[in-house]
């Protein structure tokens, strides 16, 4: 049996090496492109609600939202709290009852204004949810959410594209090696 050439094996290492991370790479800008898009109409939403309690504004605008099941619902939701971190309104709901935040994020929206978190609530759950700190002529935290099931959704799906790429983009590469491997197996004949 014929040594293959140490040329070859170095080629395609550098091969695989390089379309296994283009893949990743394509993969996490893809990834990071949709799940920072997801928080997008969340923040514009908490902003503009923020603004408006901010300059007076009553909840009695809000109260009219209709309750979003966030076990089933894709639709947005909105919290609303005063300084302290009391809840004023909410129109989300878990298995029929409102759910409480994570007491650190008021905190921190305190700090910098606003948050961009995926909140998991409970198992098969996960929420982009906004946070927005207010005050004015009323103080307090406005966070609005919704379900990132179907951007996860979207994300998987790029995953088997980038997956399909890889292999055959690999495929690509065993493919070439033989080919050279033949033709230096035929030129030393």
């Amino acid at each position: 049996m014929k040594k293959v050439s140490f040329t070859y094996v170095h080629m395609s290492l550098f091969w695989f090496a390089g379309i296994t991370f283009v893949c990743f790479l394509v993969f996490g800008v893809a990834q990071q492109m949709l799940r920072q898009s997801a928080s997008e109409p969340q923040l514009q939403m908490a902003q503009d609600t923020a603004l408006l309690l901010a300059n007076g504004s009553s909840l009695d605008a809000l109260r009219s939202i209709q309750p979003v099941e966030l076990t089933q619902s894709l639709s947005p939701y909105v919290f609303v709290y005063d300084e302290q971190g009391n809840q004023l309104l909410s129109s989300a709901q878990l298995n029929g009852k409102v759910p409480s935040l994570p007491t650190g994020l008021f905190s921190y929206v305190k700090t910098h204004t606003d948050d961009r978190v995926t909140w998991q609530p409970q198992q098969g759950v996960r929420e982009a949810l906004v946070g927005v700190y207010f005050h004015g002529a009323q103080s307090g935290y406005v966070f609005v959410g919704r379900s990132l099931r179907e951007v996860e959704r979207q994300i998987d799906h790029v995953g088997e594209i980038v997956l399909a790429a890889w292999v055959v983009g690999n495929g690509g590469g065993v493919a070439l090696l033989l080919f050279f491997i033949s033709l230096s197996s035929k030129r030393t004949h």
